[in-house]
Parts: C-alpha cells; structure tokens; sequence
C-alpha cells in the first residue's frame, strides 16, 4: 500500500523539492507577504520563460508583472475577519508591490539557488480581528507543492505553519492561538515526514531487512541521531552543500540500500549504513526548513522542534510496517538465523526491488532535471 503511493507520488513529481516560504506581516489593516519561491517552480507554472532557457531573467520578471500578479493574487488569498460590526469576513483585494531575483544568498542549503521573492500588500479599512490565509500556488508543477507560511501579528512573535494540497488553509485568530514556536515546529516536522516520499521509502527498505524489532530499533536511532547533527549543522549555516549534490545522493542511497536486499550478503547490522546515509538525509530535511528558519528568532527551539516532528512522523511509519510485518519473524525453507528477517523473503525481494527502482528514478531526474 505505502509503495503504491510512493509510486503514484512519484508519476505526478517531476520538481522533487519545491518549496517557498512566505512571511505574512500583520500591521493593524495593512498586510504585507513576502513571497519567496524557487526560480525553476516559477518557470513551470508560468510563461515567465520567454526566451526557453528555463530560467528566469530581470528583464522576464518585469514584463511579465502584470501577469504575475494575477497568478499570485489568484493563488494566494487573504480573508480577513474585521469583526461583526464591521460587516464581518471579507476577501482582502492585494496588489504586487515588488519582484526581484536572489542569486541565492537568502538560500541556507543551497547557495546556487536562484529564487525569485515577491511582495504583495493587501489593505482593509479597520484593523484585523483575525486572518485567513488560502494557497493554491505552483501545483502545476508539483501537485505537492510546500510553502512554509510565518504569520507575524501586530510585532508579536511568528507563529508557523505549512499549506499545502493536503491543508491548503491557514485561518488565524490572535486571542485563541495558542501553539508556540516549539509546538508550531513539531507539526512542520510531522507534516514534512509524511510528504517525504523519498525518506518513506529508504525507510521501507531498512525496516524489510532488519532481522528483529531489536535491530529495527538500532536503526531508527542511528538514523535519527544522524540526520538530528547534519540537520541541524546545515539549518543554522555552518555546513553549505549544494542541493544538486544532496538530493541526488539521497536517491542513491535509497537505490543502494534497497539493491543491498535484493543482491548483496545479508548483514547482521544494519546501523552503520543507517547513520552514514542519515548524514546525508539530514541535509535533505535542512533543505525543507532554512528558508522558515532564516527568519525565526527563535532557531534553536524551531530546530528542536521541527525534529521531533520528523521523529514522531518516523516512528509512525515504522509502526504502522511493523503492524504489516505482523510484528513477527518469517523463515522461509532455505533461509537460516544469519538471514532470518521480519518480512518474509518474497516481502523484502519485491519491496525492495520497487523501492530501488524509484530511488534510480529519482536520480536520474535529480541529476539531469528530467
């Protein structure tokens, strides 16, 4: 069933890893959102490309204004609550104040990024009661489209969330929002575990070889432990690797451990492999947080955070194989203790060989922009 997803996933992917962020600054009736988005999402979901090179130029950017902002302004909309005795919700109409290119310098992970940010500016006649936020932005290119979403109200501290297909509306009441930057984080987390098709499916291939919920757990710890350091290191600044370098590497892994089960000598101990290739993953999860991060004032907790959530997402995951696994050993004739695993061998033949033919898939299309 998982890998039936992945695979569906997967067919509808052709930009694995488009994400923005967007900053909703709250100031009595006035709100600005400064949207910040990938130069390559862009392209695939507008006609900003004139001359085909699949990039996008200051020149393109600004002959296409008024094109962008009605893209924009259709998919990302504000209803504000002015209160009863102001007519109660309305849709807040916005304009497009400004558009630039950063060559990649607000980018954590990936200094050669090129992203294009945009500010819009919505206006109402009273200060707000409370906001709703509703996106429908860049699915063209990727149906699961993320966008990290900031709400700071009237100075307070930011209050964090990600829309995308699956909760595609934020709606914010001041008095009765009550998550802190912590809790804010661990649901960014969660959420982001359960959209990683790539990190479900090296996950997949580790738990069918593990011998027992023992080695299962030693797995998962290695793991964790792994990508808690190069995600951390990499989200605050002090590691820099290109993403054209991280996200082919985590589709290698995926295809080296999944090949491993079908082709290579069992092993006795899977960790090691677990960590090392959680260093790599972890780059992977930094990619999906630094653009929220680089504006919280509260990083360490916001690390913290968001890494529990990817925890519990994790352990849900190999919870929910383990209860498909019957939570039980399977020997088959012509297999004896140093090959004995959970699943049954036809389980971690088949599995294997779909999730290793996803993560070639994944690399190939990572390193050639297929």
């Amino acid at each position: 069933m998982i890998l039936t997803i992945l695979i569906a996933l997967t067919a509808a992917q052709p930009h694995p890893m488009s994400v923005s962020s967007s900053r909703v600054v709250v100031d009595g009736g006035r709100v600005d959102v400064d949207l910040r988005c990938q130069a390559q999402t862009l392209v695939e979901c507008t006609a900003v490309d004139a001359d085909g090179d699949r990039g996008v130029s200051a020149d393109e950017l600004d002959s296409s204004q008024g094109v962008l902002e009605s893209y924009l302004l259709a998919g990302y909309r504000l209803k504000a609550d002015l209160g009863q005795e102001h007519g109660g919700e309305r849709w807040l109409e916005g304009r497009l104040e400004r558009a630039w290119i950063d060559h990649g310098a607000a980018s954590v992970w990936t200094p050669e990024e090129t992203l294009v940010e945009f500010v819009l500016r919505f206006e109402a006649p009273v200060p707000l009661k409370g906001l709703t936020v509703d996106l429908n932005l860049f699915r063209e290119g990727d149906p699961l489209h993320r966008d990290h979403a900031e709400i700071v109200w009237n100075g307070a501290a930011p209050e964090a969330r990600v829309l995308w297909v699956e909760d595609p509306t934020w709606t914010f009441t001041p008095s009765e929002e009550t998550r802190s930057v912590l809790g804010s984080y661990v649901v960014l987390g969660f959420e982001h575990i359960l959209t990683g098709y790539d990190h479900i499916a090296f996950l997949v291939a580790l738990v069918v070889a593990s011998r027992r919920l023992k080695s299962i757990l030693a797995v998962v710890t290695a793991f964790t432990l792994a990508h808690s350091i190069t995600l951390a290191l990499a989200s605050l600044g002090y590691v820099r690797v290109p993403s054209s370098i991280v996200e082919p590497a985590i589709a290698a892994s995926i295809a080296y451990v999944a090949f491993r089960n079908v082709f290579g000598a069992r092993t006795r101990t899977l960790w090691p492999a677990a960590f090392g290739f959680g260093l790599v993953h972890g780059l992977g999860f930094a990619g999906s947080i630094a653009e929220t991060l680089a504006d919280e004032p509260q990083k360490l907790a916001a690390l913290f955070g968001f890494n529990a959530g990817v925890e519990v997402g994790q352990l849900a995951l190999v919870t929910l194989l383990c209860g498909v696994l019957s939570l039980r050993s399977a020997k088959v004739p012509g297999e004896n203790e140093d090959t004995r695993t959970l699943a049954p061998r036809w389980v971690r033949v088949s599995s294997s060989s779909i999730v290793g033919v996803l993560g070639i898939y994944w690399f190939v299309t990572r390193v050639f922009g297929a």
